[in-house]
């Protein structure tokens, strides 16, 4: 019998007090996509294989731009989809984030690896 196993899935957002959250814990691939966007839905599939293959140790969420004017416009995407790496600084009293790379349109999945790599995340060992 095939032995299914959970994936992890991206997190969907909407709030600034959602990302920092997130970021807590480590780097942040966060994806700005909008409904009826095809390339936003051709990349929904690598945005979920890198959530799955890096669960653990990069937190991915996904930002419906129509839901989040907030973080439109903190993070200043002007079209979609939007991804960019945070990661956080930490000092003795707060968690600050900064960006650490941003790109729009189809991004290659080995280019999104090498990014969330160079900002900290390493792959799950399932």
């Amino acid at each position: 019998m095939l032995k299914r196993t959970k994936k992890t899935k991206p997190t969907q957002i909407t709030t600034m007090d959602e990302m920092n959250d997130l970021a807590a814990d480590g780097p942040v691939l966060v994806d700005f996509f909008q409904k009826g966007c095809s390339p936003c839905q051709a990349m929904d599939g690598i945005v979920k294989e890198i959530a799955d293959e890096f669960s653990g140790g990069l937190a991915v969420a996904k930002v419906n731009v129509a839901h989040a004017p907030e973080l439109v416009q903190r993070f200043k995407v002007m079209s979609t989809p939007t991804f960019v790496v945070l990661a956080s600084a930490k000092n003795a009293k707060t968690v600050r984030l900064h960006q650490r790379w941003k790109g729009t349109g189809l991004i290659k999945k080995d280019a999104l690896v090498k990014v969330v790599t160079d900002a900290g995340a390493a792959p799950s060992s399932n």
